[in-house]
């Protein structure tokens, strides 16, 4: 084994001792050993290196059975932070929403608010900043956009102060920060799929219908979050429906449920055929929740009753995005082989 490999397998090594301990909270290395089907001598001193990094701290040992006292180690969830902020339409205006998370998922900040001008790059730093100034232990920032962005580079839309910008890469160079952006229907879609995992199979869909905007989707496909060739992947709104963008915005901004139902069915019809999921969800402030039953209806006429997933309504879009961001960011920190993030699975954070 040449060098390199020796250092990646140090990493995994790490991971999987990292992943186990912050799993049971507090351990001893023989446990550990158990779980991550490591030696004990190798768990040992991945331990005591986390020890003397401050990630892991030693506690109260183990009840002794007349030999001596196992040591038990303890995760330290505050050790490495991250700093999630989402963009969202909240009616005509824009909404910012952050958290700073620890490493098992407690809150330890949550702010919001509307901006008084233009979402600008400026203003993202100063925000990243700030919070990394509060907690210096954030090791990375994930934000989500009300747009197309493909790797790291934001697609204007309705944020035009944004547009062809390098958003990803430009505040990684400025924070000294692992940054991870992409897109609001991306990350709630993880979002909604990691709170289901287990419950609603591994290929989930989410239909998104705001005031205001074009309809969205986004869908995990066998575990994995389904982005297409160029991040256009669940951009519905240029699904032969009849409607141009704006006129689909306009349709969803008003009130007539009768020419809206047809537009949804249609655009859920699509997805079923195209992705076979087990759940559908459909949310957003353009649509109400008894809708739904005639979408399935009219679904029902053209899709096999068999194929047909459950179709439910989203009332938690907000909860849905954040968890998402965040489960995502705190992924990007964790060691992998594939270093392509755009093909790693992500897996369950909260």
């Amino acid at each position: 084994m040449n060098f390199h490999n020796t250092r990646q397998l140090k990493k995994l090594n790490t991971e999987q001792v990292r992943a186990a301990l912050r799993a049971c909270g507090t351990a001893t290395k023989a446990w550990i050993s158990h779980l991550t089907s490591l030696s004990i001598a190798t768990c040992g001193t991945i331990l005591d290196e986390m020890v003397a990094t401050g990630e892991a701290f030693e506690s109260e040992p183990a009840p002794s059975d007349g030999g001596r006292p196992a040591r038990r180690f303890t995760y330290n969830p505050d050790f490495q932070l991250i700093f999630a902020l989402v963009i969202e339409h909240s009616g005509p205006r824009l909404r910012c929403l952050s958290r700073v998370v620890n490493a098992v998922g407690d809150v330890k900040e949550e702010r919001s608010g509307a901006p008084e001008g233009a979402i600008t790059y400026e203003l993202l730093r100063t925000m990243a900043e700030q919070a990394a100034h509060r907690y210096p232990a954030i090791r990375a920032v994930g934000i989500g956009l009300p747009c197309v962005v493909q790797n790291g580079v934001v697609e204007g839309g309705v944020l035009p102060a944004l547009e062809n910008l390098p958003l990803g890469k430009k505040l990684a160079e400025d924070l000294g920060l692992e940054v991870l952006v992409d897109n609001d229907m991306l990350f709630t879609t993880y979002g909604f799929y990691a709170r289901q995992e287990g419950n609603c199979g591994d290929t989930v869909a989410v239909l998104y219908f705001p005031k205001n905007s074009c309809p969205g989707s986004g869908a995990v496909v066998d575990g994995q979050l389904l982005r297409g060739a160029t991040n256009f992947a669940g951009e519905v709104s240029f699904l032969p429906v009849g409607l141009t963008c704006s006129e689909q915005t306009a349709l969803f901004s008003g009130g007539d449920r009768a020419k809206q139902i047809p537009v949804i069915a249609r655009m859920a019809e699509c997805v079923i055929a195209l992705l076979n999921p087990s759940t559908l969800a459909v949310c957003g402030d353009a649509i109400q929740p008894e809708m739904l039953g005639e979408v399935r209806v009219l679904c029902a006429g053209q899709i096999p009753e068999k194929h047909l997933p459950r179709i439910e309504y989203l009332d938690d879009v907000e909860s849905c995005y954040l968890s998402g961001v965040v489960s995502i960011t705190m992924e990007s920190l964790r060691y992998r082989l594939q270093s392509d993030p755009a093909k790693s699975e992500y897996r369950r954070f909260l």
